[in-house]
Parts: structure tokens; C-alpha cells; sequence
């Protein structure tokens, strides 16, 4: 198995799983505790991996592929001087990211004010410790870092503020469970 010291961001490789089936993909970040890997897969989709299900002797490495750590169209959260902001990402050069906000707005974003980035990456399932945005069918949002899911249904999240929040799967919007990945800004060419 590969450590966290044999992989970087930006780092290609192929490899086969322990069904026999073989990926190509760009490393893009770890997951917390046991959270998983997440990595771009050759076809442009994100994709977490548990690493116990991969075959490591069979890895072949690629070179790296800085270019494709952030991609245009990936959803987008971006913490730049003072603040927060949310969206598709439309256009990335040397000079700044542009942001289009869930509300039409267009946002360029100069790389030297930029503090955090993270891909927003849309999961079916959530690992204990994943940083978490949860959008309720109702609208509501909810940031912070998941713990736990009971039998009922009932999802455990950590605000930031270290309050604890109890929500109920059912009442999500299946489409507004994202977990976020995060890269450093210095990462990108």
C-alpha cells in the first residue's frame, strides 16, 4: 500500500483493483482518518478511493499532472480576503480563478488573495471526519464536519463553532451532500 509521504497532489498513475479492473486517475488530496483518497479520475470525474480495495503492486506511475487538480465546471469553495465564496468555477489562468455564484454572479478571484480552496465533490456516502456542506430540502445549509449516522437516520455534524447539529438524512436534498476536498492554492500552476 502507498503511505501518505508516496503521493502528492498532482501526482498520475494507473493501477488495478483487487477485482481486476484498471484506473487511471490524478491524485488529489487525503481524506481524514479513514475517509478514503480523492482523485480525478482520467474522464474529468472526481472519485474517492478506499485504498484497501486497490491492488498497490500493480501501480504504475504517470508523472504529474498539476493542470488537472482543479478543473472549469467543478463546483467551488474559495476563501479569499474576508471571505467565503461558493460556485462553478468558469475560468482559471495565472493571475485568478472566476467563480460564478449560485446567484449569476461572476467573481474573479486574484490567486494572491486566495487563502482556501476546496472542490465541492457530491458523495453518496460520508466518512467520520469528512468536511461536509448538507443542503436541506428546504434550503437550509449546514457546514461542518461529519461524525456519525444511526440506524434512524439521524446525521451527528460538528459546526465550526463546535456546537453539534442533529439532521435527518431524509430531510436533505440528495443532490446537496457535498464533501469538500481540499487543495492548497500554491499547488496550482
Amino acid at each position: 500500500s502507498a503511505s501518505r509521504n508516496d503521493l502528492h497532489a498532482g501526482d498520475r498513475f494507473a493501477i488495478q483493483s483487487r477485482r481486476g479492473s484498471r484506473y487511471q486517475m490524478t491524485f488529489l488530496a487525503f481524506g481524514p482518518e479513514d475517509a478514503g483518497w480523492y482523485v480525478r479520475l482520467v474522464d474529468g470525474r472526481l472519485a474517492r478511493l478506499d485504498p484497501g480495495r486497490l491492488d498497490w503492486s500493480s501501480r504504475e506511475p504517470l508523472g504529474t499532472d498539476p493542470d488537472s487538480l482543479l478543473s472549469v465546471g467543478d463546483l467551488v469553495q474559495v476563501r479569499a480576503i474576508g471571505e467565503t465564496i461558493r460556485g462553478r468555477l468558469l475560468e482559471r489562468d495565472a493571475d485568478s480563478l472566476t467563480v460564478a455564484t449560485k446567484d449569476g454572479v461572476k467573481r474573479a478571484l486574484p490567486r494572491h488573495e486566495l487563502s482556501k480552496l476546496w472542490i465541492l465533490f457530491r458523495a453518496s456516502d460520508l466518512k467520520r471526519a469528512d468536511a461536509v456542506i448538507l443542503r436541506s430540502r428546504s434550503g437550509n445549509e449546514y457546514e461542518g464536519t461529519f461524525q456519525s449516522i444511526d440506524e434512524s437516520g439521524l446525521i451527528d455534524l460538528r459546526l465550526p463553532s463546535g456546537d453539534r447539529l442533529s439532521v435527518r438524512k431524509s430531510r436533505l436534498d440528495k443532490d446537496g451532500i457535498f464533501v469538500l476536498i481540499p487543495l492548497e492554492p500554491a499547488q496550482l500552476p
